[in-house]
């Protein structure tokens, strides 16, 4: 408790149900720490009765959060062809923009 407390853990745990089963002896043992903003997040909390090949059960949740999405290029499956035609589509508009070089700029 001491060090939960010193650590600003909050306990997950909900309901009764035991997660300790040996040999017919039953116990609930079995802590769940965490932050307090992730104690927000856990939705559907249970302690499951599969079997699993341990004297613990399994105790299962979900975390309800967002994920940033970063978007990977897979370059074989570009289409190159699609891709010069754009590229020199661009640089012909870039031309025509009348940009100033290093040169204009005196650089």
């Amino acid at each position: 408790m001491e060090f939960q407390n010193s650590s600003n853990l909050e306990n997950f745990n909900q309901g009764n149900v035991q997660t300790f089963c040996s040999g017919g002896w039953l116990e609930l043992i079995d802590i769940n720490l965490g932050t307090f903003v992730i104690r927000e997040s856990i939705i559907g909390y249970e302690i499951s009765s599969e079997p699993s090949l341990s004297n613990h059960r399994y105790i299962l949740f979900t975390l309800q959060c967002s994920v940033q999405l970063r978007l990977i290029r897979n370059t074989r499956v570009t289409n190159w062809g699609f891709f010069r035609g754009d590229l020199i589509d661009r640089l012909v508009r870039a031309l025509e923009l009348n940009m100033k070089t290093r040169l204009d700029c005196g650089l």
